[in-house]
């Protein structure tokens, strides 16, 4: 699996949306106005979803969050509100396509994570980190200085691109792929000492997901993620609004004090 592609089976299931619904009076305008152009924005591999919006599924999500009852107040108390425009963002954006890109990219998120807890993340990290350190120590063991030197790893076939780039004869090609990899690239033991630091970052700081297997952990997950963007774009965490956009999407019901303390945990 690509690591730029989530499964959909961890996308809660939602109905089709048509371009050529009916969306009511209090739906905002640009996004009526997107739903009904031409989707998807950018073809993926049937079952999977993209790290980045624009597929099928954002446009199902899209038209759930235009027509469901419950978002009436959410759209409505949004467009009353200032939101703070982050200084990354590179281009115009509505604050209702703020939203929904918020919306959707939790979504994406919880599909392409790992689903592993904090503690399991930590451990496999700790796991990569001592397995990258005891090779270190075979190589150096070994005593073979020939195995630190990526030119060993060198394919041939690369030398015959690089002499189509060049025009060079496929022996004048083969000496300046090997000397361009031994001048910018470290040794074999410096890439592991490189991937053991990240690795050991990594576990300091691990990611995950409390009870990631469990029946309501992608709901828990996005409704987290929803407050956050409700913290960063308006100042508050909005608890009552995360609750109808959560309990719209999933389908599940919850409310302002259960939202409450899920983001306090």
């Amino acid at each position: 699996m690509s690591l730029f592609l989530g499964e959909t089976k961890y996308l809660p299931p939602l109905p089709k949306a048509s371009p050529d619904a009916v969306y009511p009076a209090w739906a905002p305008a640009d996004l009526v106005a997107r739903i009904r152009k031409k989707w998807p924005i950018y073809r993926i591999p049937k079952g999977k979803v993209g790290l980045l919006p624009g597929g099928d599924f954002g446009r199902d999500l899209l038209g759930v969050l235009l027509s469901a009852p419950d978002m009436k107040p959410v759209w409505q108390a949004l467009a009353r509100r200032k939101r703070r425009v982050p200084a990354g963002e590179t281009f115009v954006r509505t604050d209702s396509a703020a939203f929904y890109a918020a919306c959707e990219t939790a979504l994406i998120n919880w599909a392409a994570l790992p689903k592993r807890t904090r503690a399991e993340d930590r451990k496999l990290y700790q796991r990569i980190e001592r397995t990258s350190i005891e090779l270190i120590n075979l190589i150096i063991e070994s005593r073979n200085s020939e195995i630190l030197r990526l030119q060993r790893f060198f394919q041939a076939d690369w030398s015959a691109g690089l002499g189509d780039l060049f025009e060079l004869d496929m022996k004048d090609a083969d000496d300046y792929a090997r000397f361009w990899i031994a001048d910018r690239f470290p040794d074999t033991a410096e890439l592991l000492e490189n991937l053991a630091a990240q690795a050991a970052a990594r576990a300091r700081q691990p990611k995950g997901a409390p009870q990631p297997k469990a029946g309501s952990a992608a709901a828990n997950f996005f409704a987290r993620e929803l407050s956050r963007y409700f913290r960063r774009a308006y100042g508050q965490p909005l608890h009552e609004h995360v609750a109808a956009v959560t309990s719209t999407v999933f389908g599940v019901a919850t409310d302002a004090n259960r939202i409450r303390k899920l983001v306090s945990e």
